[in-house]
């Protein structure tokens, strides 16, 4: 339960991050939408292999490596989730849906010294964001344990 209310929370921060994104970049929107609709009905085999698609022709997008890293998170692939979303920071260190997402993969694999971090770096660069601070209280109560 834990995990989906996790993943859930991924999904809302960074749909509603990408909403005001162009997404109309020549060759990717295709695979980028397609992508987008397995995600959405949780197919997310397929899902990977269209953003796949979508980071080869657009491989400075960091976006698109958080999307895919999201959809191995609900693979339970968190090492490759990991990837992503460093891929994605990476790319560009100044996104903190890259270190969110990275602090919310470390927390599920049970690293929260290292989930701490990031979400730490996430809210330097997005102070009092309610998400993220509920997020940075849970992974406090998970390391105390």
């Amino acid at each position: 339960m834990k995990k989906a209310i996790y993943l859930f929370i991924f999904l809302i921060m960074f749909l509603l991050s990408c909403a005001t994104n162009d997404t109309t970049s020549s060759g990717r929107i295709d695979f980028y939408e397609r992508g987008m609709e397995h995600f959405e009905r949780g197919n997310f085999e397929q899902a990977i292999a269209d953003l796949s698609q979508a980071i080869l022709q657009e491989s400075k997008n960091e976006n698109l490596y958080i999307i895919r890293g999201i959809a191995y998170l609900y693979q339970g692939n968190y090492d490759r989730a990991l990837i992503d979303f460093t891929q994605a920071i990476n790319l560009n260190p100044f996104n903190s849906l890259g270190y969110f997402n990275r602090s919310m993969a470390y927390s599920i694999n049970g690293d929260q010294d290292k989930a701490l971090e990031d979400i730490e770096k996430a809210l330097f660069l997005v102070p009092n964001d309610e998400n993220f601070l509920q997020v940075k209280k849970r992974i406090i109560e998970l390391q105390s344990r």
